[in-house]
């Protein structure tokens, strides 16, 4: 059985996920920490601006939120409209929803 992912919410600004699929038990009947996967944990800054490969060639590790926005509103993809919809959704208003500002159209 899959129970599917589980979000942490770190007090320090940062999340962990828990994948069900790739953090289960390995199949060797091992019981110790060290045949345990662990979560993948991303600090404040890597949700936020991401992470750069170490060797800048190589692109980024971690796009971040900021860097995958303007991505999904440039080509206005699916994720853009779904997240459109989450910032809807999570307006403390309905009657003045939070939506995101126009493409600046710089870059």
């Amino acid at each position: 059985m899959n129970p599917g992912l589980v979000l942490y919410a770190m007090a320090d600004g940062g999340f962990a996920v828990w994948d069900s699929a790739r953090n289960a038990w390995k199949q060797r009947g091992g019981t110790d920490e060290q045949d345990k996967i662990k979560a993948y944990v991303f600090s404040g800054q890597e949700v936020w601006q991401g992470l750069p490969n170490s060797d800048p060639r190589m692109g980024w590790l971690r796009n971040g939120l900021v860097r995958d926005w303007a991505n999904w509103q440039r080509e206005d993809s699916e994720p853009f409209q779904q997240l459109k919809n989450v910032l809807r959704t999570l307006s403390p208003n309905p009657r003045q929803p939070l939506e995101p500002g126009k493409r600046c159209g710089c870059g």
